[in-house]
C-alpha cells in the first residue's frame, strides 16, 4: 500500500514551436527535442477505495445492519487501499460526528491500515433559492472539519439539479454552482482539503459540462470525482478520456457498459493518479463487491503487469496535446516500435469527423502538427490510433481558429 497520495503529474517547460500550417503536417523525431513532455502517462500501482454507498442500504433506514466500522472491516477482510467515508452515513447527520465519534473511526481505520480516501455530503448548489444555496455551503463548511479531524484528504459535493423554469439556462445555473463550490474551495485550501465534485447525471451529463464547470470554478484547490456510470453520451469512453485530466478520484461503477482494461488505460494515458473508487450497484455487496474488486485489479495489473501476468502493450504509446492555436494543435507522442499513426477528429458527442492525417513514425518520441482550419471553433477529441488499434483520447477544449 503507498503510504502518501501521489500527485498527478503535469506537462512542465514544453517549449512552443510555429504551427507549420501551410504544410498541414510536421513531424519532428529527436529524444533530445524541447518538446518532449517531461511526464507522458503513468505506469504504477492504482490504490482501490471503496465507496460506501456500495452499502447504503445497510448503513441507513431506521434499523441499520451495519455500521462503518464494519464497513472498515470489510475493506481490510477484502485488502482495500482505502475507504471514502460519506457523512451520511455517520449518525445524526447532518449534524457533525463528535470529536470522540470522529477519532474512533480515525483510529481503527488506521490500526486496520486502511486510508481514507474522503468524505462527502448532499447538497444541492443548483437551488434556485440563494439562501438554501448558501446553507449547502455552510454544510459543506462544517464537514470540511469533519474531514480535517478524520484526515481525510478531499470531501465530495454534488453541483445540483437542474431547477424547474431554468432548462434552457444552463450557463445561469452553472454560475451559481460554481460560486458556492468556490467558496467550499476557499475555505478548504488552508485546512488541506480539497473538494471535489461527482458528475451524477445531474447539472452534469457531458464531459464539455465537467470541463466549463472547471473553468467557472478556477480554483486549485476544487477538482472532479468522475463517475463512469452518470454520463449521458453515446461515446462513454471519449468522454472519460476528454474529462480525465480534470479528476482527483474515479468511480467505477458495477454494470457501467465499458470494458474495464480500457477505461483503465484511458486513466493511464491521462497521467491519472488518485484513488481508484469502486462502487457496487446491485445484488448483495457482501457478495458483488469483493468479485468487482477482483475484476478492477485484474483490468489493473493488465495494464500495469504488476501482477506478473499484465499487458503492457499500450504503455509506452503516449499521446498529450501541447497546445492549440491559430487553426492547429501539436501532439507530443511517444511510440514503442515503428508505427504508422492515425488521427481522427471526434465531436463534443464523441461522434468521428473523418480522419485528419496520418504519419509513419519511427519508435520514440516525436510530436506532430494537425491542420484544424477546416472546424468550426469549439471544443472536440483527437482519436489516436497505432497501426490502426484506438490507443488515445486527446481533447481539445475551446478551440479557436
Amino acid at each position: 500500500m503507498l503510504s502518501e497520495i501521489n500527485r498527478r503529474t503535469f506537462i512542465k517547460d514544453a517549449a512552443l514551436s510555429a504551427c507549420g500550417v501551410a504544410a498541414g503536417i510536421h513531424v519532428f523525431h529527436s529524444q533530445s527535442d524541447a518538446r518532449q513532455l517531461a511526464t507522458a502517462g503513468y505506469e504504477g500501482p492504482y490504490r482501490i477505495s471503496l465507496n460506501c454507498y456500495s452499502f447504503n442500504a445497510q448503513l441507513t433506514g431506521t434499523n441499520p445492519q451495519m455500521t462503518l466500522a464494519d464497513a472498515l472491516d470489510f475493506c481490510a477482510n477484502n485488502k482495500f487501499d482505502a475507504i471514502d467515508a460519506q457523512g451520511y452515513y455517520f449518525p445524526g447527520y447532518p449534524t457533525v460526528p463528535t470529536d470522540a465519534a470522529i477519532a474512533a473511526f480515525k483510529t481503527k481505520a488506521l490500526d486496520l491500515g486502511i486510508a481514507i480516501s474522503g468524505t462527502g455530503v448532499n447538497n444541492n448548489f443548483g437551488n434556485a433559492d440563494a439562501q438554501g444555496r448558501a446553507n449547502d455551503v455552510a454544510l459543506v463548511q462544517k464537514w470540511i472539519d469533519v474531514a480535517v479531524k478524520m484526515g481525510a484528504p478531499a470531501i465530495r459535493v454534488f453541483s445540483g439539479n437542474m431547477p424547474a423554469g431554468y432548462e434552457t439556462k444552463w450557463d445561469e445555473v452553472a454560475a451559481w454552482i460554481a460560486d458556492s463550490i468556490r467558496q467550499c474551495a476557499d475555505y478548504g485550501k488552508p485546512l488541506g482539503v480539497k473538494v471535489i465534485v461527482q458528475n451524477h447525471n445531474d447539472m452534469l451529463q457531458t464531459a464539455d459540462q465537467i470541463i466549463e464547470l472547471c473553468t467557472l470554478v478556477n480554483s486549485d484547490n476544487f477538482g472532479v470525482l468522475l463517475d463512469t456510470g452518470s454520463f449521458t453520451t453515446t461515446n462513454l469512453d471519449a468522454d472519460l478520456a476528454k474529462a480525465l485530466p480534470y479528476a482527483t478520484n474515479f468511480l467505477l461503477k458495477q454494470n457501467v457498459e465499458t470494458t474495464l482494461p480500457a477505461v483503465i488505460q484511458l486513466a493511464r494515458n491521462s497521467s491519472f493518479q488518485g484513488y481508484l473508487l469502486i462502487e457496487a450497484l446491485s445484488g448483495d455487496p457482501l457478495v458483488v463487491v469483493p468479485k468487482y474488486l477482483a475484476e478492477v485489479r485484474s483490468a489493473v495489473s493488465q495494464t500495469t503487469g504488476i501482477a506478473g501476468t499484465g499487458v503492457r502493450a499500450n504503455l509506452n504509446n503516449q499521446f498529450v496535446l501541447v497546445r492549440s492555436f491559430a487553426g492547429c494543435a501539436e501532439i507530443s507522442y511517444s511510440v514503442s516500435a515503428a508505427a504508422t499513426l492515425w488521427f481522427r477528429l471526434l465531436d463534443s458527442r464523441g461522434r468521428y469527423m473523418g480522419r485528419i492525417t496520418s504519419v509513419t513514425s519511427p519508435a520514440g518520441r516525436g510530436s506532430v502538427s494537425l491542420d484544424l482550419r477546416h472546424i468550426a471553433p469549439g471544443s472536440y477529441t483527437i482519436g489516436c490510433f497505432v497501426n490502426g488499434i484506438q490507443t488515445a483520447f486527446v481533447p481539445i477544449t475551446n478551440f479557436r481558429l
